[in-house]
């Protein structure tokens, strides 16, 4: 929810029950109001009745609103609310009644003066209608002011927000942030352009420090590998040596992968895989499989490509090859001997398939870095980390499926209309 409506809604809900509260007030007050003016008609009306006698006119008599008769006694003033027949509605109506009892001539006369009364039910009913009327119009105008408002004075918000959203390490500068005359967000900007900076300083650092360890222990690494080549060609080596050696070997054979493949994603989240090109999936998929071909032979695998559809992507062509390249050996690395491996290219999805006895414990935890289902194996953890961040970079969606004794790993394509991804016609 957007701040302004935000800030709309809980003025309309705080208003509400404050007009409801001023209402009772008000109401009681319009009836007290109501009842005076009604009350010195009364008294008017009586006055004339009065003087009307008094100059020997005849006497007025308009039932239900005036009636004079003969009294015998004399009595004090009385203002009341009655329910009278008022035979020109042909129902009981309300009325304000004033008797009083005047000496004219020697004579009394009790003088009855009554006016419509306001039934106190309509009173309610009138303040509800003018309370919803006025909650509208204040309401509707006080969103439309806030709107004009909030046009202005949180435009440098928005635009800080913008510049955040397309802010990007490998710009290697902090954002230019919009200058305003309001404090806070001055504030904020001062704050943000210290933050970006240390950002880029940390990400040029961590990528110096990457790069520089990743070529510095290729260095002992190859010294360690030659070393061990050499006391396997020393004569008198025996069985225990030679097999400690080995293990030495594919000890630094480990490490070498693992050093190459946490430089692989170092230089993928930072961003430095950007010659973006058009590619064929179908292109990339068979390139890779002709350098797994032997392997495939090996294993007495059976390799199926089904190509429903040839999906071009949009996307480094390194990133590509590491992507796919990661997908079918990790197929042929879990394929047990005469299993299958199948890879199908569709219109929105590009799966990559194995055969499997049951499905990984892990679930989707196998994309994680240094995830690996059997702890004993010889995987560094890393390949699936790299097709989920390949993916992730390229708006690709992927996921583990288990079904049919096969394992699935699916590539679910962006919209081909955007340009991360689109169909070969």
């Amino acid at each position: 929810m957007k701040l302004l409506s935000k800030i709309n809604r809980q003025f309309i809900l705080l208003s509400i029950p404050v007009l409801i509260l001023l209402t009772i007030p008000v109401y009681f007050i319009v009836l007290t109001v109501q009842e005076n003016e009604i009350t010195e008609g009364l008294h008017a009306t009586e006055s004339w009745v009065s003087n009307s006698i008094m100059d020997r006119n005849p006497v007025p008599n308009l039932y239900p609103v005036i009636e004079v008769r003969k009294c015998a006694v004399m009595m004090e003033p009385i203002v009341k609310d009655t329910l009278i027949f008022d035979p020109v509605e042909n129902d009981h109506e309300l009325f304000r009644e004033l008797i009083s009892v005047k000496s004219i001539d020697g004579s009394l006369y009790q003088i009855t003066v009554r006016s419509y009364g306001l039934e106190k039910s309509n009173l309610a009913f009138l303040l509800f209608l003018i309370f919803l009327l006025v909650v509208v119009i204040l309401n509707a105008t006080l969103i439309l002011i806030n709107q004009h408002i909030s046009r202005s004075v949180w435009r440098p918000l928005s635009k800080t927000i913008d510049l955040i959203r397309n802010f990007s390490v490998n710009r290697h500068s902090p954002i230019e942030l919009v200058e305003t005359n309001i404090d806070e967000f001055r504030s904020l900007n001062l704050e943000l352009n210290k933050l970006t900076g240390r950002i880029i300083s940390d990400y040029l650092n961590i990528k110096q420090f990457s790069e520089n360890a990743a070529h510095e222990m290729q260095t002992p690494l190859s010294i360690i590998r030659n070393k061990v080549d050499t006391l396997l060609s020393t004569a008198g080596l025996t069985t225990e040596h030679l097999t400690i050696a080995a293990s030495i070997e594919e000890s630094i054979d480990r490490l070498n992968r693992l050093n190459r493949g946490l430089l692989q994603l170092s230089k993928i989240e930072n961003g430095q895989y950007r010659q973006v090109n058009e590619l064929s999936a179908r292109d990339a998929v068979n390139e890779v499989l002709k350098e797994f071909s032997e392997v495939f032979g090996m294993k007495s695998i059976i390799v199926e490509f089904n190509c429903d559809a040839n999906p071009i992507l949009t996307m480094d062509p390194d990133l590509a090859r590491i992507l796919f390249n990661n997908l079918i050996n990790n197929a042929i690395k879990y394929t047990p001997e005469n299993g299958k491996v199948i890879i199908t290219l569709g219109e929105k999805e590009i799966s990559v398939s194995n055969s499997g006895s049951a499905p990984l414990a892990g679930g989707d935890k196998v994309f994680n870095r240094f995830y690996r289902e059997n702890q004993a194996g010889n995987s560094t953890g890393l390949g699936l980390a790299l097709v989920k961040s390949i993916c992730e970079t390229s708006s690709i969606e992927v996921k583990y499926e288990f079904a049919d004794h096969l394992h699935h790993f699916i590539l679910t394509l962006p919209d081909p209309s955007k340009p991360a991804c689109r169909l070969l016609k």
